[in-house]
């Protein structure tokens, strides 16, 4: 498996890799310009360096099929963890910190954060997208639009969401609160 390349307009312009990445997923970017790389098949997390070179991995008992990821505003990386349903939270070296689960979520497969670090999670089987405060509780659940199988959710700067369905080959647009 490997991370491709594209400039803005769709050409394609380079791929990169590491020995045991195995179901490339999620992908986020630090501030120093390294790379997160989720790997579903192996239970990990890739770190590459700004010049797309491998430098280290990271894992935890609890990450299973680890899918998409975000970067909070307060240092840390949030990464679903796909097959036991919950949410780790590691910092930007790999060091496990806490993981969070709850309101139904089941099949957790992506993830962002608004403007005040509520977290927005895909319940992939449940068809919902899940919310949480900042500080990781459980706020409640939402779907709509014939939303089946969300696979992506992106934030605008006015809190904004968009959810892409998997099965529902579509793209629903919801408030913070649904």
């Amino acid at each position: 498996d490997e991370v491709l390349v594209y400039d803005e307009k769709g050409g394609f312009l380079r791929r990169f890799s590491a020995e045991g990445l195995d179901g490339t997923r999620g992908i986020v970017v630090a501030p120093d310009g390294r790379l997160y790389v989720a790997s579903q098949n192996s239970d990990e997390v890739f770190i590459f360096g700004p010049d797309e070179t491998a430098l280290s991995k990271f894992t935890h008992e609890q990450l299973d099929g680890p899918t998409g990821m975000a970067r909070g505003t307060n240092g840390v990386l949030y990464v679903c963890s796909f097959n036991n349903d919950q949410v780790l939270v590691f910092d930007l070296e790999g060091n496990y910190l806490r993981r969070f689960t709850g309101g139904g979520l089941d099949g957790p497969n992506c993830l962002a954060l608004d403007s005040r670090g509520q977290i927005y999670v895909s319940s992939a089987r449940t068809a919902e997208i899940v919310k949480f405060t900042a500080g990781e509780r459980f706020v409640t659940s939402f779907t709509g639009g014939g939303l089946a199988s969300p696979m992506s959710i992106s934030r605008t700067p006015d809190d904004t969401l968009y959810v892409s369905g998997g099965a529902s080959h579509n793209l629903v647009k919801f408030d913070t609160d649904g």
